[in-house]
């Protein structure tokens, strides 16, 4: 990749409309979308009991359901693997995909969390809230304990729920004296029941300092290309489309060695041949572009732009990208599809 940082402009981030895309929470609860990792139904023990190697449902956090593990301060617990099944999704349709535990002040909780389409045979990725482990996991709130990751600086009301807008439902990110954390598990497909599947896991690390607090996992639809291409070269997104966060738009596949242009707009288009303005017949414009930025493309034909998000104000107008790449001639030799992401807060 040849990485071009830079920095939207205000004007595209200040725009207020309709909320283009927010995380769907979906609770952790074992009488309803959580179950054992093999199917077979979670009965987690009600009351401590120090060192049972059993989940203990407390009444904490959302809904007054949060799996815990490793609640003692001494010993250690193993307990067995989860599975939480987001449903209701669009067959086939991408997704980002989140997972959510707590911590304290002090404390360096963790979880262990993956998304996959049967159990997994390997330990599942190891999520930090605390100390020197990577990775680490996102703080929400403002005032949260701090880690490498910067924290999206969300509002909360006095009973500790969102307020900034990044969730579409009722969210805690605060209670007492913990903090919820979000783990972005990356982009999956929903299956042909509009299913998929989190996989969670404790980490049986001795005593309570670094329990294991699950409290559910979240959704938004993944940004979706439209529109026609023409020539090599495909155009991907890497990042979460949310504030205090780092995303690039990638050009991967198309000619090497050669100007790649990355247009930004503020709405799309209904294809346009730009053969029809003197450039080469079959290709479309996609986007109703305001900025246009240059990355040259590397041997492999891939190219990247780059840019860190600010504090992103709920109401963000969705944005759309389109590669197109140019010989040294000048010469345009093709054109991606269109990329729309939904902002948020």
């Amino acid at each position: 990749m040849n990485p071009t940082r830079s920095r939207f402009a205000p004007c595209c981030l200040l725009l207020t409309s309709l909320l283009s895309a927010q995380v769907v929470y979906v609770d952790a609860d074992a009488s309803t979308n959580t179950t054992n990792a093999d199917g077979t139904p979670l009965v987690p023990v009600v009351g401590a009991i120090a060192n049972d190697n059993q989940w203990q449902q407390r009444q904490f956090a959302n809904g007054g359901t949060i799996l815990s593990s490793n609640d003692f301060t001494t010993g250690s617990e193993d307990c067995p693997m989860l599975r939480t099944t987001i449903s209701g999704l669009t067959p086939t349709l991408p997704y980002f995909v989140y997972g959510y535990q707590w911590n304290t002040q002090v404390d360096q909780w963790r979880l262990r969390l993956n998304v996959d389409t049967q159990q997994p045979t390997a330990p599942l990725q190891l999520w930090h809230t605390r100390g020197s482990g990577s990775p680490m996991s996102t703080p929400l709130a403002f005032n949260a304990p701090s880690n490498s990751v910067a924290n999206l600086g969300l509002q909360f009301d006095a009973a500790g729920m969102e307020t900034s807008g990044h969730f579409a439902n009722p969210v805690m990110i605060k209670e007492g004296n913990r903090w919820l954390f979000e783990v972005p598990l990356g982009t999956f497909t929903a299956d042909l029941n509009g299913q998929i599947h989190v996989y969670v896991d404790d980490d049986p690390t001795s005593g309570n300092f670094n329990r294991n607090w699950y409290d559910g996992v979240g959704y938004e639809p993944a940004p979706m290309p439209y529109g026609p291409a023409c020539g090599a070269g495909r155009i991907a997104f890497r990042g979460t489309p949310h504030g205090n966060s780092t995303i690039s738009l990638d050009l991967l596949g198309s000619n090497p060695n050669s100007l790649g242009l990355l247009m930004i707009g503020l709405g799309s288009l209904p294809p346009f041949d730009v053969g029809a303005i003197g450039f080469t017949p079959g290709c479309f414009l996609n986007v109703n572009f305001a900025v246009i930025n240059l990355a040259p493309t590397n041997a492999s034909g891939d190219a990247s732009w780059q840019t860190t998000l600010g504090p992103v104000p709920a109401g963000v107008t969705p944005l759309f990208f389109q590669w197109a790449v140019l010989d040294p001639a000048l010469t345009l030799t093709s054109m991606t599809s269109g990329l729309r992401v939904g902002f948020h807060p």
